[in-house]
């Protein structure tokens, strides 16, 4: 019974450690993946954002 629980929490914290190692990674590879997608949908829609100080109105 022993034998069994130290096994279960082993594979417990193995895959609580394989979660939060590859997630991360895995999520910064799909934001890499998506950034042209993104740049895509930002220039049709006008652009968005805040747009540069030259262009913005002067504050008197």
């Amino acid at each position: 019974m022993r034998l069994g629980r130290r096994i279960y929490d082993n594979l417990r914290k193995a895959m609580a450690f394989i979660f939060a190692v590859h997630v991360p990674i895995a999520g910064l590879a799909l934001l890499e993946t998506c950034k042209p997608l993104v740049r895509k949908a930002i220039a049709r829609s006008g652009g968005g954002g805040i747009p540069p100080a030259e262009y913005s109105p002067s504050i008197p």
